[in-house]
C-alpha cells in the first residue's frame, strides 16, 4: 500500500513542482525582453547607442587652426567689435544733435511767444492812449465804453409795479433774505397785480408813459451824441439799440419807399398763410411797379438821391465832431 503511493503520488508532485518553476523563469524571461524593448532611458538605450557607433565608422578628428587663420579670426572679431563702437558712437551723437535742435526750437518759440506778448501790450497801450485806435480792430473786438452804452429800455406798468412793492418788503430785514418768503411774496404780488382797479393800476400806467417819453429823449440824444463806428460795433456785437429816430435813419430805396406806401393796400386772399400772403403781395406790388411811369420813377429816384446825400453828410459830420 505504502510502495503504491509512493509510486503513483510522489512523482505527480514533484512533476507539478518542476512545472511550475519553469513557467516562473519563462515570465521573468518575458518581462526582461518587454523591459528591453519599449524602454527609452538613458540606462538602456545608451548602452546600444555606444555599441553600434564603436562597430560603425570613426569619429572625425578635430581640426587644428593654424596660427594665421587663429590670428585671422581674431582681427575679424576686432573689427566687428569696433564697427559696432563705431555705430554706438554715431547713434550716440546723432541724438545729441537732434536734442542740441529741439532746444533750439523751443528756445526760438519762447522768443516769438515773448515777441507776441510784448506787441499786444503795446497795442492795448496804444489803445488806450489813442481813442482812435480802436476802431482798426474787427467791429466785434471794439471795446465800447461803460458812457458810450445806450440808454436802458423802460420798464412796464407790472415791473413798475413788482420794483415798488419789493422795495417796500425790503424795510422788513426780518422776512426779506428768506427764499421761501421772497417767492412766497412775488407770487402774492402777482396776483394783487390782477386784483387791482382801474385807479390804482392807472398810477403805473402813467408811471411807464413817462419813463417811454424820457427813453425816446434819451434815445435820440444818444444816436445824436454818439460816434456812428460805435453803433455799429455795438450792432455787430449784437446789443438791443433802441429805434432810430427818423433823421438818423438811412433813407429806403426808391423801390422800397413804394412797397412801403402799398404794402397795406394789396390784399392777400383768405386761408393763405402769413408766408404765403407775404409772397403774394410782395408778387403784386412787384407788377405795380412796372406799371409805374419811368417819370415817376426817375422823381422818386432823384428824391432818394438827395435824402441820401443829407444823411452821409449828417454822418460824416458827426463823425467828425467825435473825432475832434
Amino acid at each position: 500500500m505504502l510502495s503504491l503511493f509512493a509510486a503513483r503520488v510522489l512523482p505527480r508532485a514533484h512533476a507539478s513542482t518542476a512545472s511550475r518553476a519553469a513557467f516562473l523563469s519563462v515570465s521573468k524571461a518575458r518581462e526582461h525582453v518587454v523591459a528591453r524593448t519599449f524602454l527609452t532611458t538613458a540606462s538602456v538605450s545608451a548602452p546600444a547607442a555606444k555599441t553600434s557607433e564603436s562597430e560603425g565608422e570613426e569619429k572625425p578628428k578635430k581640426v587644428r587652426r593654424t596660427s594665421a587663420e587663429v590670428k585671422a579670426s581674431k582681427t575679424a572679431k576686432a573689427k566687428e567689435r569696433a564697427r559696432d563702437l563705431a555705430a554706438k558712437e554715431k547713434a550716440k551723437l546723432r541724438a545729441a544733435k537732434e536734442k542740441e535742435k529741439e532746444k533750439a526750437r523751443q528756445q526760438v518759440l519762447k522768443e516769438k511767444e515773448k515777441a507776441r506778448k510784448e506787441a499786444q501790450a503795446e497795442k492795448e497801450k496804444r489803445l488806450l492812449e489813442d481813442p482812435e485806435a480802436r476802431f482798426k480792430l474787427p467791429l466785434k473786438k471794439v471795446n465800447v465804453k461803460k458812457d458810450e452804452l445806450p440808454p436802458k429800455q423802460p420798464r412796464g406798468a407790472y415791473n413798475i409795479y413788482i420794483k415798488e412793492s419789493f422795495e417796500k418788503l425790503m424795510k422788513e430785514p426780518s422776512k426779506f433774505p428768506s427764499n421761501e418768503v421772497f417767492l412766497k411774496s412775488a407770487n402774492a404780488f402777482s396776483q394783487r397785480w390782477k386784483t387791482l382797479s382801474d385807479e390804482e393800476r392807472q398810477v403805473y400806467l402813467d408811471v411807464e408813459k413817462q419813463e417811454k417819453e424820457a427813453y425816446r429823449k434819451a434815445a435820440k440824444e444818444w444816436y445824436k451824441n454818439t460816434d456812428p463806428r460805435v453803433i455799429r460795433a455795438l450792432v455787430a456785437q449784437k446789443h438791443k439799440l433802441p429805434l432810430k429816430p427818423a433823421e438818423f435813419k438811412r433813407p429806403h430805396s426808391p423801390y422800397m419807399m413804394f412797397t412801403k406806401a402799398q404794402w397795406h393796400k394789396v390784399e392777400a386772399p383768405d386761408g393763405l398763410s402769413p408766408s404765403e400772403a407775404m409772397i403774394h403781395r410782395g408778387k403784386q406790388i412787384a407788377e405795380l411797379w412796372r406799371q409805374v411811369p419811368e417819370e415817376e420813377k426817375r422823381r422818386l429816384s432823384e428824391e432818394y438821391t438827395k435824402q441820401f446825400q443829407e444823411y452821409r453828410q449828417r454822418m460824416a459830420a458827426q463823425q467828425a465832431g467825435h473825432k475832434a
